[in-house]
């Protein structure tokens, strides 16, 4: 069934569910690809703006959505790179990997260990190229899939993979390294 052929209800009832259930993925990746609040959700408003002017097929609506928020991001940095960064380069930076998330009960010690272990994780992602943390972020932070993160980066499913298992190498070598 062709979604712009289905009843607007069923459009907008499908619209409704995406934005429930994909929000708040959507703003913590913009999040980490321009580093502003306000600016991550203006994002994340336009990519669903987007999905209401023109929704792609359900089966690729994840990836779809992931893949217009990173063109926004993208484009929004390309528009800003001069004032914000000062040189030409197209190299987003880089935030935090990990938001911090309400624990429940957790034990003064727990939380130091925590604490500590995602600070050393975050260092050791936040050291890695450019490609393998957004590859790391959109994996294990929005939990898409090797096709869908081909989808949204323009990469092919095996150099996903590849790109995947060299960070994974890389941050695993680190951590026994310490």
């Amino acid at each position: 069934m062709a979604l712009k052929s289905a009843p607007q209800s069923a459009t907008a009832a499908w619209i409704d569910a995406l934005v429930r259930e994909h929000r708040a993925a959507l703003l913590c990746y913009a999040r980490n690809l321009v580093h502003d609040d306000a600016t991550a959700q203006d994002i994340v408003q336009d990519t669903f703006l987007r999905l209401c002017q023109s929704p792609p097929d359900p089966a690729f609506a994840r990836p779809w959505l992931f893949r217009v928020c990173r063109t926004r991001a993208i484009d929004w940095w390309r528009s800003h790179r001069e004032h914000t960064l000062g040189s030409n380069t197209d190299e987003m930076p880089q935030t935090d990997f990990f938001e911090r998330l309400p624990d429940p009960d957790p034990s003064p010690p727990e939380n130091l260990v925590r604490d500590e272990t995602a600070a050393a994780l975050a260092q050791q992602i936040a050291s890695l190229p450019p490609r393998q943390r957004e590859l790391i972020r959109l994996k294990f932070q929005a939990d898409l899939s090797y096709k869908e993160i081909a989808t949204v980066t323009g990469l092919t499913t095996s150099n996903v993979g590849f790109i995947l298992h060299s960070a994974l190498s890389t941050l695993r070598r680190r951590a026994t390294a310490l």
